[in-house]
């Protein structure tokens, strides 16, 4: 092990003194602070960065340099060589331990409970977390077995630790994967149950971890990624879903447990009000429809219908357009204005020969508006005046005609 990769060595050391031995202005504009030796850790093995200070310094982002296999701390001012007082974000530290213990905790119980082989792993303290397993069907109760498998892991406190083998030993540790280096690997082993090529920061135990609490799964590229939390990351999920619960319950008036069964219920409610707007608001507009049909006016062997709203849904708009549309020798067009923005519906009967989007086109063309549709039925709209409105309306039945 090199000696300025100290994050081995100690996970929990958070603040050191060391030399500032270069700094290296960066391609965009910041500066690469290189350290004699360092506790951050740099982004990888599906783990992210940590931050920091040095000196006074923030540290925005810290990786290493695959060609010279130094850790570049990255920060926005430069910095003189020399000595300097560094300190790492603990809390940001901690949670990336959790959940990078409790990712090889939860990958190693997939593989002795369902046989089932972590592909891929993404590491973060604020967000949860996730593996990428061979794409399968993963049950409720495949999931529950496994996170409670590893939650008894973390009760144990089992021991967690470090150590670099040669290739030659390696072969003797029964890893769980086999490692992606050459030249000696870095085991992570949690105390008789699992051991991983690692060069990730770790707890020093598995109660250390705290909790394991699997959120949910989807399908990814033919995958099944399974997201989880950690430590304090799930102790924060746990108390705002408690929040929640607890005040919607509150809010009802009833037990958080009883809250399931009332939503329930009250969706049952809701369906059927619904139902009845819906039977309502199809009486309305059939009513309305009548009334619009009886204020037609007679072009040529036709009749046409004009309507004007101020601020109108345009989904009312064409459900009165297809009750006209049911009736004989009728054109309707129909429009709605909320002082700025035109929608407008145009709509004929099947006995009556225009082509409802090519004449939509013809009204809107003059104002800038774009629309179009089909023979029957069209819809279209754009940004007017209201005297280009008031003038659109007026031209309707001199465009029919």
């Amino acid at each position: 092990m090199e000696k300025q990769y100290r994050y081995f060595e100690d996970p929990l050391k958070f603040e050191f003194e060391a030399k500032i031995v270069e700094v290296r202005p960066l391609d965009d504009g910041r500066y690469g602070v290189i350290l004699d030796e360092t506790f951050f850790y740099p982004t990888g093995g599906g783990q992210e960065f940590d931050r920091g200070v040095l000196g006074h310094e923030p540290v925005v982002d810290v990786w290493r340099d695959e060609a010279t296999s130094q850790v570049v701390h990255v920060v926005e001012r430069e910095m003189s060589p020399g000595l300097v007082l560094a300190k790492i974000d603990g809390e940001r530290r901690l949670r990336h331990m959790q959940h990078h213990s409790a990712q090889h905790l939860v990958s190693a119980t997939f593989t002795k409970l369902l046989e089932l082989e972590t592909l891929s792993a993404h590491i973060s303290g604020y967000t949860a977390s996730s593996i990428d397993l061979p794409e399968t069907e993963l049950s409720h109760e495949m999931l529950t077995q496994v996170e409670e498998y590893a939650n008894c892991i973390v009760y144990e406190n089992r021991g967690i630790k470090t150590y670099f083998v040669d290739q030659d030993q390696a072969r003797a540790v029964p890893l769980r994967r086999p490692p992606k280096v050459a030249g000696d690997v870095r085991v992570v082993e949690i105390d008789g149950f699992d051991w991983s090529a690692c060069g990730g920061t770790h707890c020093l135990s598995t109660g250390m971890i705290g909790l394991v609490k699997i959120i949910k799964t989807e399908r990814q590229n033919k995958k099944s990624r399974v997201y989880f939390m950690a430590g304090a990351q799930a102790l924060e999920y746990f108390q705002e879903l408690h929040g929640q619960v607890s005040g919607l319950a509150e809010e009802m008036s009833i037990h958080w447990g009883d809250l399931a069964e009332t939503v329930r219920a009250q969706a049952d409610v809701l369906k059927g009000a619904q139902r009845e707007l819906r039977a309502f608001q199809k009486e309305r507009l059939e009513s309305e429809a009548e009334a619009l049909a009886a204020s037609s006016q007679a072009v040529g062997d036709y009749r046409l219908v004009v309507g004007s709203f101020e601020d109108r849904p345009v989904e009312e708009l064409q459900g009165l357009a297809k009750t006209l549309m049911e009736k004989d020798g009728m054109i309707a067009a129909l429009a709605t204005f909320d002082g700025e923005k035109l929608a407008l519906v145009v709509a004929r009967s099947a006995d009556v020969d225009v082509h409802a989007g090519e004449f939509i086109k013809r009204l809107l063309e003059p104002v800038g508006g774009r629309g179009g549709g089909s023979q029957q039925m069209a819809r279209g709209g754009g940004v007017i005046s209201e005297v280009e409105f008031r003038s659109l309306m007026l031209d309707i039945d001199g465009l029919i005609r």
